[in-house]
């Protein structure tokens, strides 16, 4: 996570922290294989 949450925005209702480093990964690994990145994002 590049952007640190504050103390109001971890407490917020309507604020959620993703982590997106898994599907980057694997977004990644996919191009590197030259498989499809497209399901992916569905």
């Amino acid at each position: 996570d590049s952007i640190l949450a504050t103390d109001a925005t971890k407490e917020s209702k309507s604020i959620r922290i993703l982590t997106i480093a898994p599907l980057i990964g694997e977004a990644i690994r996919r191009i590197a294989d030259e498989s499809s990145v497209s399901s992916l994002f569905d």
